[in-house]
C-alpha cells in the first residue's frame, strides 16, 4: 500500500469518526432554564440542542407565581458562525452555560436582561450532556474560523 492510499484510507476513518461523533452529540438535547425573565416576574425553561452547525433553542415562558401563563413555543437558531462565545460554568449552588453572540439581533428574541451574554441554568445531573454538547460546539467553532481563515489566504 502506498502512501497515498495510507492517506485516503485514513481520511475516510476520520471522516467516519468524526460523522459519528456529529450524529451522538445531535442526539444531545440538554434542559435549560431562564430566571429573571421579564424582572424576575417571569421563567423560561426549554431545551438546547445542536441541528448541523445551528444551535437551538427552544423555550416557554411561563409566569413564576402560578405557573399558568405560557407562551407559545419559541425557536431560536443561532448559527455556529455567529456565536462569540460558549461556556460551561460551575460553583457550588448553581451550574450555567454562558454563551454570547456577535449579533443582538439573537438576544433580543430571548426574553430578560441579558448584559452581552445568555445564562441558561442546567441542572447538576445533565453535567456531562452539558459538558459534552459546549466541548462539540467549541470545536465546532474553531474549525469554521480556521477554515475563514483559510479561504482568506
Amino acid at each position: 500500500m502506498d502512501s497515498l492510499q495510507k492517506a485516503l484510507a485514513c481520511s475516510s476513518i476520520f471522516q467516519l469518526l468524526i460523522s459519528t461523533v456529529q450524529m451522538l452529540v445531535s442526539q444531545i438535547r440538554l434542559p435549560i432554564a431562564m430566571s429573571e425573565v421579564y424582572s424576575g416576574f417571569a421563567e423560561a425553561n426549554g431545551l438546547m440542542y445542536v441541528a448541523k452547525d445551528t444551535l437551538i433553542i427552544e423555550f416557554l415562558v411561563k409566569d413564576a407565581f402560578i405557573g399558568v401563563v405560557k407562551s407559545k413555543p419559541k425557536r431560536i437558531h443561532l448559527p455556529f458562525k455567529e456565536i462569540v462565545s460558549i461556556e460551561y460554568k460551575r460553583n457550588i449552588f448553581i451550574s450555567r452555560v454562558l454563551l454570547r453572540v456577535a449579533s443582538i439581533d439573537y438576544m433580543d428574541s430571548i426574553p430578560g436582561d441579558h448584559k452581552g451574554e445568555i445564562k441558561l441554568k442546567v441542572k447538576r445531573k445533565d453535567k456531562e450532556l452539558a459538558l459534552r454538547l459546549v466541548s462539540h460546539i467549541n470545536l465546532r467553532i474553531s474549525e469554521i474560523r480556521l477554515d475563514m481563515m483559510d479561504e482568506g489566504f
